[in-house]
């Protein structure tokens, strides 16, 4: 255990610069730019929105994938893994 624990940890703090950090500065990492493209994307999902299907033959096919499933594989696969969602973190 103490062999594996040697070469984990690096001995040679020495070589290393030193740096200053401030710990009650505050960060903002958010991309500003992404935040208001995804914002004005559209479509099935898109921003958190529900998905409803309005074909009646896709909603007579869904009931059955529900039924087998246990969840909507028809609007699963409409709705995009990339959508984009709304920021829900708290207003600063």
């Amino acid at each position: 255990m103490k062999k594996n624990l040697k070469k984990f940890y690096d001995t040679n703090y020495a070589d290393y610069e030193k740096v200053q950090v401030n710990l009650t500065e505050k960060i903002s990492w958010e991309n500003k730019t992404q935040i208001e493209s995804d914002s004005k994307r559209i479509g099935p999902g898109e921003q958190g929105k529900p998905f409803v299907l309005t074909d009646p033959t896709e909603i007579a096919e869904n009931k059955k994938y529900i039924e087998k499933e246990g969840f909507s594989i028809l609007a699963s696969d409409k709705i995009s893994l990339n959508r984009a969602l709304p920021d829900m973190r708290p207003q600063k």
